[in-house]
């Protein structure tokens, strides 16, 4: 009799937990135990997040140690009309960037699934990561005020997004979330 009893708890346990399982391949935001945001607040949480930024004012001192002398270009970046859609994991934004008294317009598209790997670093990193110095061995380059840049790598399609950042903790608090977004989606691989 207990036996009898054990064996239907267990075949319940399997049928329900299998069940859950199923249920959890065709809801990617079904969440049984996890504390994690889903996807769909992932994603609004970016965007929000991205569009409350607002534009990030730095100047870029290039130093020639040779001659002593410095070169100040002032930028000014925007980051504006933020789409996160956690349908298609793409991060669609419109970005303007002023390098003195000229700007830039692009548009760019984060597909999270091509997404490998998210990295935060300071200005000066990202123009020694981005060759800039490359040709200038003799040249040092530091932002003022300090910028922190987030970047979705995404070497398949070789395209690089980038985020800018005077804050570091908001800077890190966004590269969390695109790595839990990008994860959701199957990228990060």
């Amino acid at each position: 009799m207990i036996a009898k009893r054990l064996l239907w708890l267990s075949i319940s346990i399997c049928v329900i937990g299998g069940g859950l399982l199923i249920w959890h391949y065709f809801d990617p935001n079904f969440s049984l135990f996890s504390s994690e945001p889903n996807l769909k607040d992932t994603m609004k949480e970016i965007q929000d997040g991205l569009n409350s930024v607002g534009p990030v004012s730095y100047v870029l001192k290039y130093h020639e140690d040779a001659t002593g002398q410095d070169k100040p270009m002032a930028y000014k970046v925007e980051i504006s009309k933020v789409s996160a859609d956690p349908n298609t994991c793409f991060l669609i934004y419109e970005q303007r960037t002023f390098l003195n008294a000229a700007h830039q317009d692009t548009g760019s598209v984060v597909q999270l699934r091509d997404v490998k790997r998210i990295v935060v670093r300071t200005m000066e990193q990202e123009v020694a990561s981005r060759g800039v110095l490359t040709d200038h061995p003799g040249f040092s380059v530091q932002s003022t005020p300090p910028v922190f840049v987030v970047e979705p790598e995404q070497p398949e399609t070789g395209q690089r997004g980038a985020f800018f950042f005077l804050n570091e903790a908001q800077a890190n608090k966004m590269a969390k979330a695109l790595i839990h977004a990008a994860g959701l989606c199957g990228g990060g691989k």
